[in-house]
């Protein structure tokens, strides 16, 4: 999932799966060359923020909502 902050124009990509994230922080070093609208090209650096996996209740929950969808979510 991608997220836009407007005010400070930071995007956050949100992901299910950790590995994936550590896939392309390590291929990338850290750093991603991003062409504004323009056309100036700037190195950007990327980074987790977040607070990572938390445990959480779910209360009510329907029993045909799966787990893979809450993991999911």
């Amino acid at each position: 999932m991608i997220q836009i902050d407007g005010i400070k124009r930071r995007l956050f990509l949100k992901f299910v799966d950790d590995t994936c994230m550590e896939n392309i922080l390590q291929s990338t070093n850290g750093s991603a060359e991003y062409r504004h609208v323009t056309g100036q090209m700037s190195i950007e650096c990327l980074e987790v923020a977040g607070m990572g996996m938390r445990c959480i209740w779910i209360a009510n929950l329907p029993p045909e909502v799966t787990e893979r969808s809450i993991r999911a979510a």
